[in-house]
This record gives structure tokens, C-alpha cells and sequence, in this order.
């Protein structure tokens, strides 16, 4: 996480998703982004689809709040965790 007072921050999440996941996954991450543009302070969420390889793909989700204390409230959020069963896969 990179963090400065009152200054945007942003946290990335990685995720090694097995391939015959691979479509749930796109689609609960595809809700979770936009649940997460609606969130107060959200500036991006980017995400970088890593190669498939060994019957898995890696994922890694960058996202960025206007702060620190928004970024916390994301993350606590009950918003956020509706889709994110299937974020576990």
C-alpha cells in the first residue's frame, strides 16, 4: 500500500485463479469494478491479467482513492465483499 497524508493511496491485490475459474472470476471482477467506481474517493482500478500458465492465471487489481481514509472505507465497505466470493476462487 502507498499512502501520504491527504494525498491519493492505493493498494494492489493479487489472485492466482485456476483456468476452469477463469470466467467466474472476470465476471465477479467486472461487478466488483463497478461497485467500485461508485465508492466516494475512488480515482482508477486497473487490473493486469497476467499470462496462463500451469492451468492458472494471475491477476493483479490496482486500485486508487483520493486518500487514505476513503481507501479504508473501500475496504471495509459492505459493497465490496458482495461479489468477492467468487473473487476467492
Amino acid at each position: 500500500m502507498t499512502a501520504l497524508t491527504d494525498q491519493a493511496c492505493g493498494v494492489v491485490v493479487s489472485r492466482r485463479v485456476p483456468m476452469v475459474n477463469v470466467e467466474a472470476f472476470e465476471t465477479a471482477l467486472g461487478e466488483l469494478k463497478q461497485i467500485a467506481s461508485k465508492q466516494s474517493g475512488q480515482i482508477a482500478c486497473d487490473v493486469l491479467r497476467g499470462t496462463m500458465t500451469r492451468g492458472v492465471r494471475d491477476y493483479f487489481i490496482a486500485y486508487r482513492f483520493a486518500d487514505e481514509m476513503r481507501m479504508h472505507a473501500w475496504e471495509s465497505s459492505p459493497e465490496r465483499r458482495t461479489p468477492s466470493s467468487a473473487l476467492t476462487l
